[in-house]
């Protein structure tokens, strides 16, 4: 009798402390998180967003023009158009600053370049007024890859990173490269990545 109490106590013991875990305190949670906004598909904007360089105005140009892809998307026109607004007053709040920084062999074509984003974008302005979809698709597309170019004039003299030392005696690539691949449906070009895998885009 004096065991079964003594079991009886045990487990009441337990479940007091269950409900007191419960109820009374509170449990430490631990949350899985995933980075906020949409994942980037566009491997365009992979590309140029995987840049080591620390442009930073041009940048946030290249990113207030990634964000209209989901309003054209969703025929978002109100949305879009304000997104546009931004760009053009980024492009000029920005120009001369990112004109000062460049190199002086390539300051008289950034100038160019601006000229023609700032036509880019009085364009797209008109496009997403008129909801012309696939023309502001084309002239977007456009102008994110002379934003694109403009960054490459920012890219370092030096590769930026160091390769252990155990890897010397493999071939590496530093830098981009553009590959013609020939397949049994037809032949394609591809962009291997040697700023973020240097190792690894030799081989290819």
């Amino acid at each position: 009798m004096q065991k079964f109490l003594s079991n009886q106590n045990k487990l009441f013991l337990i479940l007091s402390i269950v409900i007191l875990q419960v109820f009374l305190l509170k449990p430490i949670q631990v949350l899985a998180d995933l980075p906020t906004g949409n994942a980037v598909k566009d491997p365009n904007a992979i590309l140029r967003n995987a840049l080591p360089i620390k442009q930073v105005e041009l940048q946030e140009i290249q990113h207030k023009l990634e964000e209209t892809s989901d309003l054209v998307r969703g025929g978002r026109w109100p949305a879009l158009t304000k997104t546009v607004t931004k760009c053009q007053s980024l492009l000029k709040k920005y120009q001369s600053k990112i004109i000062q920084e460049l190199p002086k062999d390539k300051k008289k074509i950034a100038e160019k370049t601006f000229l023609e984003l700032k036509e880019n974008f009085d364009s797209l302005q008109n496009y997403s007024k008129s909801k012309e979809k696939y023309s502001f698709i084309a002239t977007r597309r456009n102008a994110l890859d002379k934003i694109g170019g403009l960054e490459e004039y920012f890219l370092p003299k030096e590769f930026p990173y160091s390769i252990p030392h155990e890897f010397d005696n493999l071939p590496r690539l530093l830098g981009r490269a553009k590959v013609n691949i020939k397949t049994s449906k037809g032949d394609m070009q591809a962009i291997v990545d040697g700023f973020n895998a240097p190792l690894t885009a030799e081989h290819l």
